[in-house]
């Protein structure tokens, strides 16, 4: 996998969506679950109308915390390293 540190935010979202539907025993129920979970709250964030009020920064630090937890959740899984 590419330097997960480099990812944009469209590429982590599809990490999410591939590890949330890996029906391999490598990759865990949990795992899956949360990755589920983050694809989810990407496919939220990724949506918001930014021409209203307040909402590009709402996007913003909703992004940043996703980003956070999808790394933290590839170096939990195993697949960064």
């Amino acid at each position: 996998m590419a330097n997960v540190w480099k990812l944009s935010y469209a590429e982590l979202a599809h990490v999410c969506q591939v590890l949330g539907d890996d029906s391999s025993a490598q990759v865990s129920h949990e795992i899956r679950e949360e990755a589920r979970i983050l694809y989810a709250a990407w496919k939220d964030a990724l949506a918001i109308d930014l021409h209203q009020e307040g909402a590009a920064t709402r996007q913003a630090s909703m992004m940043l915390g996703l980003r956070k937890r999808t790394i933290e959740l590839l170096f939990k899984s195993g697949v960064a390293v």
